[in-house]
């Protein structure tokens, strides 16, 4: 699974001690690191990437807007809670980001 984050998740120390207890190993204390265990661990018992996301929603606190892909798997989620998320739609592509001006390069269908 791979991810990107922007914003604060508030129980991030508590989460990791959870999730390590639950064999999850940790390259560091990243709030971004946190999301894509939290979703890794509930796609254990959902086993849908959305569902997944929306099980983890309700155990992240903070402000923050994320995307998260399967390896190999030509699909993403975007998640947004208290933050802002821009999807930007070009040709051939989908782009999304927290930041406007950030995509706004590459298409004006916002």
């Amino acid at each position: 699974m791979v991810g990107a984050h922007n914003g604060n998740i508030v129980n991030t120390k508590e989460l990791i001690a959870e999730l390590e207890d639950k064999g999850h190993v940790f390259q560091g204390e990243n709030d971004g690191e946190v999301v894509v265990h939290v979703i890794e661990e509930a796609l254990k018992q959902t086993k849908d990437l959305s569902s997944a996301c929306r099980k983890a929603d309700t155990v992240l606190r903070g402000d923050y807007a994320y995307v998260v892909t399967e390896n190999a798997k030509d699909r993403m989620v975007c998640v947004k809670k208290y933050s802002s998320l821009y999807l930007g739609i070009g040709d051939d592509f989908i782009c999304c980001s927290s930041d406007l001006p950030s995509i706004i390069q590459f298409t004006d269908q916002i």
